[in-house]
Order: C-alpha cells, then sequence, then structure tokens
C-alpha cells in the first residue's frame, strides 16, 4: 500500500512537568482524536520534534508515515487533522514509501 510521510505538530498546555510527558499527552491526543483511523492504525513515526518547554507551552512535532491509497483518503486524512483542535500545524514532507 502506498504512504505518504506528514510532519504533525500538536499543541501541549498545562502543567507538564517534562518533555516525555509532553510526548506522550501528544501521542495520546492524535491516536485517539484521528476518527478515520489513520493515524492510530496505519502509522509509522519516523522522528520526534520537541519545541518549546520550561515557561512556554510545548509543540510536539511528529514525522510519520500513513497508509494514503488514493486522493480521497488524502483528503479525508487532511480534513481531520485540521478539525483536531491541538494540531498546529500538518504538512506532507514529500516523502513516499511503499
Amino acid at each position: 500500500m502506498p504512504r505518504e510521510s506528514f510532519e504533525v505538530i500538536i499543541g501541549v498546555t498545562g502543567q507538564i512537568d517534562s518533555e516525555q510527558v509532553a510526548i506522550a499527552e501528544a501521542a495520546s491526543y492524535l491516536s485517539y482524536g484521528d476518527t478515520s483511523d489513520t493515524v492510530g492504525l496505519t502509522s509509522e513515526i519516523i522522528d520526534v520534534d520537541v519545541y518549546g518547554g520550561d515557561a512556554q507551552d510545548w509543540g510536539i512535532g511528529f514525522d510519520l508515515s500513513v497508509v494514503i491509497e488514493n486522493d480521497d483518503a488524502l483528503k479525508r486524512f487532511m480534513d481531520e487533522m485540521a478539525a483536531l483542535a491541538k494540531v498546529e500545524s500538518v504538512e506532507r514532507i514529500g516523502v513516499q514509501t511503499v
């Protein structure tokens, strides 16, 4: 199945004391919030980037590869990411694997 890669940045706010907890919060939100099940069922995490922290809110960037079968699946995935309140940005990073 064709796969495409994306960077999805999740905003994490509140009393988060460590980078590990911020990553766990963001991963939990993304997996649970994605009702298309694209992230929860078919994603492969490529990399994780952490922004902010300390006195700032956290931004957790997941570089992930997901199954995108066709243009409809791409639209459904992008619409789903746009609908999630804590998703600050989603960007295709141009890597496609088979």
